[in-house]
């Protein structure tokens, strides 16, 4: 009877998540209001991104985050149009786990000075569960992790 094979015998393949990308509301709204500063920078970074083939994921938190300054901001077509656009464009929505929100309550409590918000304490608990490494942000609170963010673009 063959033994089963151990653990240690396992070929590990390079995790799937180490190119991906979380795409953060910054960049998100960034890259639909055309008068926004970040606009060009967003447009840059999101081809590299694409010219690379990194994988794209976001938050349904971010997306209910950013679907919202939309609609405040931009009117109801083009909330609409942002909506339909992430669905049929490749970007992979992460639902948050129960476990995402305690970890992401955690973050909160440890980093009381920053003004982070449950959303960015999501996303980063996302990432880390999932092993995702670099986020497209304007937001500066990710590095506080340790995660790279894009703009500028990096490898």
């Amino acid at each position: 009877m063959p033994y089963p094979m151990d653990r240690r015998d396992l070929v590990v393949p390079r995790c799937i998540f180490e190119r991906a990308v979380l795409i953060d509301t910054s960049a998100l709204y960034a890259l639909v209001d055309t008068e926004n500063n970040n606009h060009p920078q967003a447009v840059d970074c999101l081809d590299r991104i694409a010219q690379f083939h990194f994988p794209i994921w976001t938050t349904n938190f971010t997306l209910v985050e950013c679907h919202h300054r939309i609609l405040q901001r931009l009117g109801i077509r083009a909330g609409l149009l942002f909506l339909e656009n992430i669905y049929d464009g490749g970007v992979t929505i992460e639902r948050a786990l129960g476990i995402d929100e305690q970890q992401a309550r955690n973050y909160l409590q440890r980093f009381s000075d920053q003004n982070i918000s449950y959303v960015d304490a999501i996303s980063f608990a996302v990432m880390k569960r999932l092993g995702i490494g670099k986020a497209f942000a304007f937001d500066w609170h990710f590095r506080l992790l340790g995660f790279v963010t894009m703009p500028p673009f990096y490898i």
